[in-house]
């Protein structure tokens, strides 16, 4: 799911179509992997930190809050979403989503270092 949603969500940020979705996409995809990957080691990008996904899930959210432009293929096409409801609605569902994600991944490996302590 993580990589759908980066590859998807940067396709669709990139080309301009159906803006704001593309930009929760890699908020969604961002939020987990400084949770997952990132948050332990700290800020700075040098030692493996979130410093470089941090600028990619705000980047992704001013691009998602100001909307796509005029050279987008929204403009092109004609698409118009209500950019700011879709955009708060689709935040605290991404936020929701992650939240939840991370709490099933730190019970998941609270249950198997419970059973590699018990095995040993």
């Amino acid at each position: 799911m993580g990589a759908l949603s980066e590859f998807g969500g940067g396709i669709l940020l990139a080309l301009g179509l159906l803006s704001p979705v593309g930009s929760l996409a890699i908020i969604g995809a961002m939020l987990m992997a400084i949770g997952l990957a990132h948050w332990s080691k700290g800020f700075w990008g040098s030692k493996g930190g979130y410093e470089f996904p941090l600028v990619l899930l705000i980047v992704s959210a001013v691009v998602g809050l100001t909307g796509p432009g005029s050279y987008s293929l929204d403009a092109l096409l004609g698409i118009v979403l209500p950019t700011t409801p879709i955009f708060w609605a689709g935040l605290v569902i991404a936020i929701i989503v992650a939240a939840a994600g991370l709490a099933m991944n730190s019970r998941q490996a609270a249950a198997s270092k419970q059973a590699t302590a018990t095995q040993s």
